[in-house]
């Protein structure tokens, strides 16, 4: 998928003020994956492609960024709420003990909210200083009983995409397990208009 054809994906989703050189940032960042050289392709340059589930990726970080308005919020911090969302949103999918090991690991207080309004109110640089590689950014910083709503907002972003629903929706995700003779079964997830983003989580 070239980057025209993920602007046309995204349009399809109702995002229409997303740009080329704002895709290459994204990916220069590690907000969305790279594109790669097609090497077996014919066209004059260097073609690149971008593989499929960028439509998703994107969408979730340009639903972010729109939700949180003109509030300042660094691209470290995204960056690293992707990942954790990534790793719930498999773990919600594959395996529900994982899921309860990470929820409860981080209602303890060691997953702090980037999204708080605390974090908010720093500056980039006051923001950069919290930032760790290794992921422990806002220990001890702010502890929180809740989901990460960035983490809420990035899984809802990429079900959207997956049931082809326009993206500024508002809606409540459900992830449905069924109690099989082999133990629970991941049946699939289904979505419900709501008054604002939220994950119904089986646990």
């Amino acid at each position: 998928m070239n980057i025209k054809t993920l602007i046309k994906k995204l349009n399809n989703l109702g995002i229409n003020d997303i740009s080329e050189d704002t895709l290459q940032d994204w990916a220069s960042k590690g907000l969305i994956p790279h594109s790669k050289p097609v090497e077996s392709s014919r066209s004059p340059g260097r073609p690149t492609e971008y593989p499929e589930h960028t439509v998703e990726e994107a969408a979730a970080v340009w639903y972010i960024k729109k939700m949180l308005g003109k509030r300042n919020i660094l691209w470290e911090v995204i960056k690293l709420a992707r990942s954790w969302a990534k790793d719930y949103h498999t773990a919600l999918m594959t395996d529900l003990d994982e899921c309860e090991k990470r929820f409860s690991r981080w209602d303890r207080g060691l997953m702090i909210p980037p999204y708080s309004e605390e974090i908010l109110s720093l500056s980039e640089e006051e923001q950069r200083r919290l930032v760790r590689e290794d992921g422990t950014m806002w220990r001890a910083y702010i502890h929180s009983h809740e989901l990460d709503p960035l983490i809420i907002l990035w899984i809802c972003a990429v079900e959207k995409v997956r049931h082809k629903c326009k993206i500024d929706t508002p809606v409540r995700v459900s992830f449905d397990w069924e109690a099989t003779e082999q133990g629970l079964q991941f049946r699939g997830t289904h979505m419900e208009r709501a008054e604002k983003d939220t994950i119904r989580c089986p646990l």
